[in-house]
């Protein structure tokens, strides 16, 4: 821990510090209700943020809905099926790339969902199943047209591969809103204890 006088690092069951000689024992009660008040602040944030999108959510359903499936599904799904025209049709070069692009586009739109709209891994899942869904079916509708073949796989081998593809997106954007939520929630709250004493 730190001391509040002199901010050297010292032991946490220290009770003078050995840099400034000061005495901590009159100041450790006061530095324990301090770090109590603010852990207090911090899950009183947490529980307004919840409840602001709660009320978002209820107050004007329609609007709140509307604008997670434009930000979130709808334009992520626009990257995706332009990168799938530009690799496989504009490009023709190997399925790799497009495999990467798919990966890679989801993650952000998952990361912004927890700051901006405050959406769990559980929501974030189910707007990343509507995103594979979306951007998986333009997907088959561009390369049936395109090369004249059915849009619907028509094996049990092609579905598979279908249902990984989208999966593999899905998860993408899950794994991008638990980057969210670590950076924006449990980094912040880890940072703010490591300054503060450790006493028990």
């Amino acid at each position: 821990m730190e001391c509040p006088f002199c901010a050297e690092t010292i032991k946490d069951e220290a009770l003078v510090c050995k840099h400034c000689s000061r005495d901590l024992r009159v100041v450790r009660p006061l530095l324990l209700e301090i770090q109590d008040i603010v852990a207090e602040l911090d899950r009183l944030r947490r529980d307004l943020d919840r409840a602001g999108a709660r009320l978002q959510r209820t107050k004007y359903p329609v609007r709140y809905f509307t604008l997670l499936f434009a930000l979130y599904v709808a334009a992520p799904a626009v990257l995706l099926v332009a990168a799938h025209i530009a690799v496989t049709i504009v490009m023709n070069v190997s399925p790799l790339y497009l495999r990467l692009a798919s990966v890679i586009i989801p993650v952000p739109f998952g990361f912004l969902t927890f700051p901006i709209h405050k959406v769990g891994f559980r929501g974030a899942l189910v707007l990343g199943a509507l995103l594979a869904a979306l951007s998986v079916l333009c997907m088959l509708t561009v390369t049936g047209l395109n090369d004249h073949v059915p849009i619907l796989p028509d094996s049990s081998g092609e579905w598979r591969e279908v249902f990984e593809y989208g999966a593999s997106i899905a998860l993408a954007f899950g794994s991008g809103n638990i980057l969210g939520v670590m950076v924006f929630q449990v980094f912040p709250r880890i940072l703010s204890q490591g300054g503060k004493p450790a006493w028990s």
